[in-house]
């Protein structure tokens, strides 16, 4: 999985990539299944893209919470940097904005109940 940042300077990107990258690692995913990349080999930049080794994400968190920890950590990212994170995994890509944050509350409250 790739999280990337449209329409930003790839010194923004790169600090929102590194601070993702560290509210995932809050959230409890293992080190070893986060990391930052560069798009390209030719870039200067310290990394723009996190990438999430969902495999490794799985054999950590019951693979619900594992999907539930990621989307909501994303979510909850957005709001608070008022980023749009372009979230890549395999043929599909989802848009998480800003707007999306009410989402991230019912999602919330969804996962709670399913879990009790």
């Amino acid at each position: 999985m790739e999280l990337s940042f449209d329409g930003m300077s790839s010194a923004k990107a790169g600090y929102l990539a590194q601070e993702l990258e560290l509210a995932l690692l809050k959230a409890g995913l293992p080190s070893t299944a986060v990391s930052v990349q560069r798009i390209s080999a030719e870039n200067m930049d310290i990394g723009t893209v996190v990438t999430i080794a969902v495999d490794a994400v799985s054999t950590v968190l019951d693979g619900s919470a594992a999907v539930a920890t990621v989307i909501l950590c994303i979510r909850e990212f957005a709001n608070r940097h008022g980023a749009s994170v372009k979230v890549r995994n395999g043929e599909e890509t989802v848009l998480i904005s800003p707007e999306t944050v009410d989402g991230a509350r019912s999602a919330r409250s969804e996962v709670g109940s399913a879990t009790n």
